[in-house]
């Protein structure tokens, strides 16, 4: 966390803007894990989008903006879908830490899947699903959930 925070708090020290209310940093992906987790590593970009969980210790330290994390079990659920070498070792090391609780993780899926089937990443469902039961097998050492699809989709498939 400590690079990481730092970087938002250099961001805060010279920000020369207007004074007024703090402004929201929402912050996901791997730097959302790497502020609320003991977890370090390098990463090539910042996803600062949507969320809605704060972090008191750095936000106490910041006079200008606010920073909100998703969560992790969250951001787990969003690296299904690249999938990215980089995202499977985030994921690894977030389940390795016992932050990924498997019921929750099944969980939250379910509800992704809900949200997204009738949207236009819908078509990357199946792939996701593939994933996910990658990581039950491989890191949670549990079967596989069966995930079920909107009919509509699995006749598209």
């Amino acid at each position: 966390m400590p690079v990481v925070s730092d970087f938002f708090e250099e961001i805060d020290r010279r920000w020369r803007g207007a004074p007024s209310n703090k402004i929201p940093l929402l912050v996901l992906g791997s730097a959302a894990l790497l502020l609320q987790t003991d977890y370090e590593r390098g990463t090539k970009d910042s996803d600062v989008l949507e969320t809605g969980f704060p972090l008191d210790d750095l936000n106490a330290s910041l006079h200008h903006f606010e920073v909100h994390v998703l969560d992790v079990v969250d951001v787990v659920v969003s690296k299904l879908k690249p999938f990215r070498p980089s995202d499977r070792g985030d994921i690894k090391a977030m389940i390795d830490r016992k932050l990924v609780p498997h019921d929750r993780l099944v969980e939250r899926f379910r509800d992704a899947v809900d949200d997204f089937a009738g949207g236009a990443g819908a078509e990357d469902l199946p792939r996701c699903i593939k994933n996910l039961n990658r990581i039950e097998r491989d890191l949670f050492n549990v079967p596989e959930s069966q995930i079920e699809l909107p009919d509509w989709l699995v006749d598209r498939l």
